[in-house]
């Protein structure tokens, strides 16, 4: 679910995810947009592509299931997106268009599953009686969600409490797993950007953002991209794209950025490899333009089939991040930052105090049993074995987090994978604070509530956990149980909506001044902790100290 470094590659978090399993573990004909009657003083928009009604809901306005591109289906599948033709009447957007293809996954994080690829649809609420009126101008939050590029929904988030702060949020479907992300000889290099499918259909619906959203109350001018998990992948690929200069003006990270060698995107090597093992797999052992006909003829369910299951990632799915392409990602992020050469907008970079504990509660949901002292031990030798780390490096990793510290191994096992990747947030943060204004934090509300069912181990404040505040009442696919917050982290709720809402109207979470949130800064490196009880900062040397990171200083430093 979050970023991914291929060789046989998944995700950051999903790759320590998969270490933890070791020892465990049709084409629907595309929908033209229609008029059909529509209720008296609806809201309504007129598109460049046509005319749209939505409606009012909750004191905001909605604008649901607005197609931005048309079908990527037949001969329009593994290319880049097109924008949608335009329409006659009116469109009656007030429902969601359908989710991308995809099947459950991550546990209860999304769902249901999803065979219908007309899916490339897009949403716009807006404080009420603002889309086009006198308040027009508002500020832009664009929204990618989150799921690992392989699952997920824009339809699971609910911005109304944001679109309160007067703020115009956009959501977006996009392409994902194996019709998302392919890298194939017979597919790539005609003339135009590919392999990250996904990617482009989020820049066309940034494209769409600045042509249309004027006509919403927004201004195009000041657009935030925002993304979690692999939605911050996804929002890291347009900072470091040359092909997104000017869709955006800011951008936050949620679950967002570490030079944790895991975090890095596949090379375009290894994609093609896996691409290529991918057709085989579907019966496309071919070459040129007979291998592209052959996939291009797949229905979604072959697709479906080799991209895993419910509970496993597949050996061809690229997930978490995407790909160095060439074109829309040309290098790596860590190497795109590094040398300033990216997109340089105001940033906030932060994780959750317990990123991993998620991926143990993926992998109990599906196994039924917590973790074992052998399990956990085997996926610490396997992640640090040689020769990608000298001779011993297993060992001082174990010796740092002895399991008698712990209630659960599940418990030490987090702790341990959740901190090799904080510690990783350190020098990026200080790689974007040479470029850009920045504004890092950690999500610290150790008691968040689960929509997961009941554990075995203490949560914590576990990847996901700070959704349910920025997007009140999110409880993860059909499948997840509601988490009601304490009034105490209903104020916490309120906090960090206002610091996302100030962030997307002036840069600054704080909207004006350093208080109480201070800007990271080389003299001066402060994150934010978000916890119950009111803000607080911690410094650079208190957050290393809590995290180990004199011990994972030592362990990067001496891998390959």
């Amino acid at each position: 679910m979050h970023h991914a470094k291929r060789s046989t590659s998944t995700d950051a978090l999903a790759g320590l995810w998969r270490l933890v399993f070791a020892a465990t573990l049709g084409v629907s004909s595309p929908a033209a947009p229609t008029a059909t009657p529509s209720p008296a003083g609806a809201p309504i928009v007129r598109t460049d592509e046509g005319t749209i009604r939505g409606v009012d809901q909750h004191g905001v306005q909605a604008f649901l299931g607005i197609p931005y591109a048309k079908p990527p289906v037949g001969e329009l599948r593994w290319r880049p997106p097109l924008p949608h033709a335009n329409w006659t009447g009116t469109l009656q957007a007030t429902v969601h268009g359908a989710a991308c293809p995809q099947l459950y996954g991550l546990g209860v994080f999304a769902g249901p599953p999803s065979f219908i690829e007309d899916c490339l649809f897009l949403n716009v609420v807006t404080p009420k009686a603002t889309s086009g009126g006198a308040s027009a101008g508002l500020p832009v939050l664009f929204w990618i969600h989150g799921g690992g590029l392989f699952d997920g929904d824009s339809s699971d988030y609910d911005v109304t409490a944001l679109a309160r702060q007067n703020v115009v949020v956009v959501t977006v479907n996009y392409r994902l797993g194996l019709l998302g992300f392919l890298a194939h000889p017979a597919l790539d290099g005609a003339k135009a950007p590919f392999a990250n499918y996904g990617y482009l259909d989020q820049q066309l619906a940034l494209r769409w953002v600045q042509r249309n959203i004027a006509a919403f109350g927004g201004d195009p001018t000041r657009v935030t991209i925002a993304g979690q998990s692999s939605g911050s992948a996804s929002t890291i690929a347009h900072v470091v794209s040359p092909l997104a200069k000017g869709l955006f003006s800011r951008a936050i990270f949620q679950s967002g950025w570490s030079v944790h060698p895991s975090f890095d995107y596949t090379s375009l090597k290894d994609a093609e490899q896996q691409g290529v093992a991918f057709a085989k797999a579907a019966g496309c052992d071919k070459t040129g333009d007979d291998a592209a006909a052959c996939l291009r003829a797949l229905s979604v369910e072959q697709v479906l089939s080799l991209q895993g299951t419910a509970a496993t990632i597949g050996p061809y799915t690229n997930a978490g991040t995407g790909i160095v392409d060439g074109a829309l990602v040309v290098e790596q992020p860590r190497e795109a930052f590094a040398s300033g050469r990216f997109n340089h907008v105001p940033i906030m970079n932060g994780l959750t105090r317990d990123e991993n504990t998620f991926f143990l509660m993926v992998n109990e949901y599906y196994t039924g049993r917590s973790l074992t002292a052998g399990e956990h031990e085997q996926s610490v030798r396997q992640a640090y074995a040689s020769p990608q780390y000298p001779s011993g490096t297993a060992e001082k990793v174990l010796a740092g987090y002895p399991l008698n510290k712990y209630r659960t191994v599940s418990e030490a096992n987090s702790e341990l994978t959740t901190d090799s990747i904080l510690c990783g947030a350190g020098p990026a943060n200080k790689a974007f604070a040479a470029w850009v204004p920045l504004y890092a934090y950690v999500f610290n509300d150790r008691s968040a509530p689960s929509y997961f069912p009941s554990m075995s181990f203490r949560l914590g404040a576990y990847h996901t956990a700070d959704i349910l505040y920025v997007f009140p009442g999110y409880h993860g696919g059909n499948l997840g149980r509601p988490a009601k917050l304490t009034p105490e982290q209903q104020q916490l709720s309120t906090e960090m909506i206002r610091y996302w809402a100030n962030f997307t109207r002036t840069g600054n979470p704080n909207g004006s001044g350093d208080t109480p949130w201070p800007q990271y800064t080389l003299l001066r490196p402060i994150y934010l902790s978000q916890d119950i009880g009111g803000p607080a900062t911690m410094s650079e040397q208190e957050y290393f100290s809590r995290h180990q990171c004199a011990l994972w200083e030592t362990v990067t430093a001496t891998s390959q």
